[in-house]
């Protein structure tokens, strides 16, 4: 079922993954990575405070996921408590630093908190890739992260622009991908 879902997320039945993975959630309510998929729709369906609520269920479950405290901290971001939000994810990564393979998840969160320049960051996307294969991977995070920051800055060009590099990538396995798919979509509506 969880494929099913996957697979509905990635042809934009958003409300189709999202009933499939609320049932799922109910029978397995502690997985954390189901939760974590469940937090990704909701937070594509701008439904902020149960993704939050997900995100954190996730966390709780499995302390050593990155990409959870990301959306953390984009959605406490986008719920007006952006100090908070930094403050939290900042210590995550001074608990964090120099956990060995997990070099981008920190950059990421280094370019969330403000430690890290966009330049640096794009440059990160292909320079801690750890095989060849997770460029285009890292590129399509990169670009949507740049893009969200941009977003949530008030510059909806720029984050039209990133979104637009991050869809271009053709990273369709990847949260981000559609997250930017959905962030474009409803930045062109009237």
């Amino acid at each position: 079922m969880a494929s099913l879902a996957f697979v509905l997320r990635k042809i934009g039945d958003l409300n189709g993954a999202l009933c499939i993975l609320t049932n799922l959630a109910t029978l397995a309510p502690k997985s954390p990575e189901l939760l974590q998929s469940l937090g990704y729709i909701q937070d594509d369906l701008f439904q902020y405070a149960p993704a939050l609520e997900n995100m954190r269920k996730a966390i709780k479950l499995d302390p050593k996921m990155y990409y959870p405290r990301f959306r953390i901290w984009l959605l406490r971001v986008r719920l007006g408590e952006k100090d908070a939000a930094t403050a939290e994810l900042s210590a995550n990564i001074k608990i964090r630093e120099g956990e060995e393979g997990h070099e981008w998840q920190l950059c990421i969160a280094r370019f969330l908190v403000g430690d890290l320049t966009e330049t640096n960051f794009l440059t990160q996307a292909t320079e801690t890739a750890m095989r060849p294969t997770d460029q285009d991977g890292q590129q399509c995070e990169a670009f949507y992260y740049a893009g969200m920051k941009h977003f949530l800055d008030g510059d909806k060009s720029g984050a039209a622009n990133f979104f637009g590099k991050c869809i271009a990538t053709g990273q369709n396995n990847y949260a981000e991908y559609t997250s930017a798919m959905v962030e474009l979509s409803e930045m062109k509506k009237p």
